[in-house]
């Protein structure tokens, strides 16, 4: 139980990326970041601008997302959940979704020139950049490591790259994965953004990726469970009605703190299968049972030993049931 639950074996065969880890311990001030008191963050985020209230639902999705523009990071983190999604499946995916892209919408390029027909980008505001400059050096970045990007010589504008790409990019949050068709994604990402999801409507971007994945298809999810203040569990200190006010719904801590327990169950509760490809673990709880707020009943003992982990999701396979293509494939 807790950290020392086996894995399933979704790992490729020659994995690309250290984050296929299966399941690692890590010290107590893992990521602590600056070594402040908790509550001394907390409130200085909160009191000064720039550093703790953001503007827009989208910005919370991402609040704790380091910038995504190094070409490594861009590409490490879609190639990894891309052959998770070949292992599993024995081919590549078709189509791919990401939820929370933050300021840069690149990774629609890195998804092109691996072959993916079909490419959506899902955020909660208009947040990518449109300075041109930024893509074409990803694509050359793309082009150096061999691989075929689209082509942009005569893109000159943000929608220019993503029609190259076959792209959308929808930034109504949940209303827009209700816009997608039905069985239409093989890879549904995330990455650091299921817990900055708002706490009404986690189990609807649920059952929307429960609805958009193909019947062989993966949502792929890196969740944070810690308090993005000082690496530890402080959050669970607070009472519901304090932590869902508006000026802290807003800052760049809030998460929606679910237990990595309650996730799991959500996800079950759309008929999907949990499994994981990472877990991070302390050497114990971070936080004591009796240190919690009596509303964070969702948080057995053994949650209060999990940093972090990686949630995949997919539909359970039926009998006799044969690999088929997504509605999007067969269409092109």
């Amino acid at each position: 139980m807790g950290c020392k639950a086996d894995f399933p074996q979704y790992a490729p065969d020659q994995a690309t990326n250290a984050q296929v880890l299966g399941q690692r311990i890590v010290p107590y001030n893992y990521n602590r970041g600056t070594p402040l008191p908790w509550w001394m963050k907390m409130a200085g985020r909160l009191l000064s601008p720039g550093l703790g209230v953001v503007g827009g639902l989208g910005h919370v999705f991402l609040a704790s997302k380091p910038d995504d523009t190094d070409l490594d990071r861009l590409i490490d983190l879609f190639e990894t959940k891309f052959n998770l999604h070949r292992s599993k499946n024995k081919q590549p995916p078709e189509s791919y979704l990401e939820l929370g892209p933050g300021d840069t919408v690149a990774r629609a390029l890195v998804a092109a020139a691996h072959g993916v027909e079909r490419i959506w980008l899902v955020d909660a505001g208009n947040f990518a950049r449109r300075d041109m400059r930024h893509y074409h050096a990803i694509a050359a970045g793309l082009t150096e490591r061999g691989l075929a990007v689209p082509d942009l010589s005569n893109c000159t504008r943000l929608d220019d790259i993503l029609r190259a790409c076959r792209a959308s990019y929808l930034t109504g949050g949940l209303s827009s994965l209700r816009e997608i068709e039905d069985s239409s994604v093989d890879l549904i990402i995330s990455e650091a953004v299921m817990e900055h999801l708002p706490r009404e409507d986690f189990q609807g971007f649920l059952h929307e990726f429960a609805r958009l994945l193909t019947p062989n298809g993966l949502a792929l999810h890196g969740v944070d469970l810690d308090d993005h203040l000082d690496g530890g569990l402080n959050h669970l200190r607070f009472s519901a009605k304090f932590w869902e006010r508006p000026w802290i719904r807003k800052s760049s801590f809030y998460t929606n703190r679910f237990s990595h327990s309650q996730i799991s169950e959500m996800a079950r509760r759309e008929g999907l299968e949990v499994d994981e490809y990472y877990r991070l673990c302390w050497p114990g709880p971070r936080l004591a049972v009796d240190q919690l707020h009596p509303d964070m009943t969702g948080w057995r003992a053994k949650d209060l030993e999990i940093r972090s982990f990686g949630l995949a999701l997919n539909h359970p396979a039926k009998d006799g049931q044969e690999d088929q293509p997504s509605r999007v494939a067969r269409r092109l």
